[in-house]
């Protein structure tokens, strides 16, 4: 199953809404496999994620694709993140 990118964030509780999640990739903060992502890009499972949010970067690797935006819960089971990046 494939999934819009911004969709993706903002289903996986990345940013509170999707003009938000939207605005992001257009100002250059989100790559999908090293590229630079548009709004429209598509992803898909084993597609690797990276975000630069409130200047923290973040690497993730896409293990699902919601169906909709559910608990906090249900959205962490659609990524990995690398903890190097992270800082976790």
């Amino acid at each position: 199953m494939l999934l819009r990118v911004d969709k993706w964030l903002y289903y996986t509780r990345f940013y509170k809404t999707r003009g938000l999640a939207a605005k992001a990739v257009n100002g250059g903060h989100v790559r999908i496999n090293g590229k630079k992502a548009k709004p429209s890009s598509t992803l898909k499972a084993g597609d690797v994620v990276e975000i630069v949010r409130n200047q923290m970067p973040w690497k993730l690797s896409v293990t699902g694709v919601p169906g909709r935006r559910g608990p906090a819960a249900e959205a962490r089971q659609c990524f990995l993140e690398d903890e190097f990046v992270c800082g976790k």
